[in-house]
């Protein structure tokens, strides 16, 4: 269920990425742009077509792509191979992109690893990690003395990082007491489709973490929400299953967290809220939060609300205005999905309102006579606008996905 939850609401705003990036947007100038497309698990996607201007390319198969001589700030297409599917980024500035198109990747990367621990340690509860130390890092749930993981990987290429174990006590209501046993292999390699076996002994897991707390309150949600905490030992976060990564499951909005202290590598502490604003509107929100200190106050920012045209509307076209509320620097997701036909196309913007001309300039599609659903996601609150949004060298780890409720509409015949 949990699984279910985390994957829904990804695959809600889905189409809502694109990317870009380096730490200082570059302006007025001639660049070569590259990147890569990934889906929702950064596995590569070949064979998508990018268009910038008057010239494009498809992704490779490890989902990388360039352009050369490109003048910024630019506009950015990402279509599959059919048109049925495409994504419009509008007044780029930066040239390094990490571009998402959450359909489902024809590729699929990962190997089996086996990790041991000794017996005495096999009714503790804990995690496995493997990390590249930047942005790969795949967790593991600890399955008595002999944990069976599957590794999502990003590519062919093979992959050295560390693998981690840390073991850890919980109370009857499941809460993390105590950190008790960690240990960390360094120079680990992982290849794709490969399978592996690693032994911990009682001697590498000897380290006896301390603990520490973080206190807090999250605003703007309920205690309905689905809310965990998890941490990361790279650089970068990587898309995962909350079944996997989560420490901890909580319900209060007012929460006390356990964190170990004292371990040899630094990590970050996240925590992710999934859960429904009202009625009509959901939400997805990561916080990166210190890992230690008090009085820690988050906050779930408003989602957007649909304002034109009202629901089930007749006879919309190329002209029609469409609207909805928004707040001051926001980045937002416009997705239209044809519902006949099951294509979806998707807008990045940071004003509140817009018409559908882009639809039939950028995508070259007739509009007419056709069923629509379409939905407004605020992504990320900006003072540098869609430039900030998925910066590739970006590594601060927060993010937000808030969706509005879903409107209907029909095209003039």
């Amino acid at each position: 269920m949990l699984r279910k939850i985390l994957y829904s609401s990804i695959l809600i705003l889905s189409a809502f990425y694109f990317g870009c990036s380096e730490n200082t947007p570059v302006t007025s100038s001639v660049h070569t742009v590259s990147g890569h497309v990934y889906d929702v698990l950064r596995q590569p996607f070949p064979n998508i077509k990018i268009f910038i201007g008057d010239k494009s390319t498809f992704t490779a198969s490890d989902g990388s792509f360039s352009i050369d001589n490109v003048s910024t700030p630019y506009d950015l297409i990402l279509t599959d191979s059919l048109n049925k599917n495409g994504n419009y980024y509008k007044n780029l500035s930066v040239t390094n992109l990490d571009l998402y198109n959450y359909t489902t990747s024809i590729l699929s990367f990962s190997c089996g690893l086996i990790v041991n621990i000794p017996s005495e340690y096999s009714g503790k509860h804990g995690k496995i990690f493997f990390t590249n130390g930047d942005d790969m890092n795949s967790y593991y749930p600890i399955e008595g003395n002999i944990t069976n993981a599957s590794i999502n990987m990003h590519n062919y290429s093979s992959v050295r990082g560390k693998l981690i174990v840390l073991l850890y006590s919980i109370d009857n209501s499941g809460h993390i007491i105590s950190y008790d046993n960690f240990g960390m292999k360094d120079s680990i390699t992982l290849s794709v489709n490969g399978n592996y076996s690693v032994n911990f002994t009682q001697a590498d897991l000897a380290l006896n973490p301390g603990e520490t707390n973080i206190t807090g309150t999250i605003s703007g949600g309920s205690t309905a929400d689905f809310k965990i905490y998890f941490l990361n030992f790279g650089r970068k976060v990587t898309p995962n299953f909350a079944t996997n990564d989560m420490f901890e499951q909580f319900t209060d909005n007012n929460f006390n967290l356990v964190l170990p202290t004292n371990l040899p590598i630094n990590y970050s502490t996240f925590i992710f809220v999934n859960g429904n604003l009202d009625s009509m509107s959901s939400y997805y929100r990561r916080f990166r939060v210190p890992n230690s200190g008090s009085g820690i106050l988050l906050n779930i920012e408003s989602s957007p609300s649909l304002i034109s045209p009202p629901n089930y509307a007749l006879n919309v076209d190329s002209n029609t205005t469409f609207s909805f509320s928004g707040t001051m620097n926001g980045v937002y997701s416009i997705m239209i999905y044809d519902t006949l036909n099951h294509y979806s196309y998707n807008f990045y913007t940071t004003q509140t309102n817009f018409d559908l001309k882009w639809m039939r300039k950028i995508f070259n599609i007739d509009i007419s006579n056709k069923a629509y659903r379409w939905f407004a996601t605020l992504n990320l609150p900006s003072s540098n606008g869609l430039n900030d949004l998925v910066n590739a060298e970006n590594t601060d780890g927060n993010k937000v996905q808030n969706g509005s409720n879903n409107r209907y509409f029909t095209t003039k015949p």
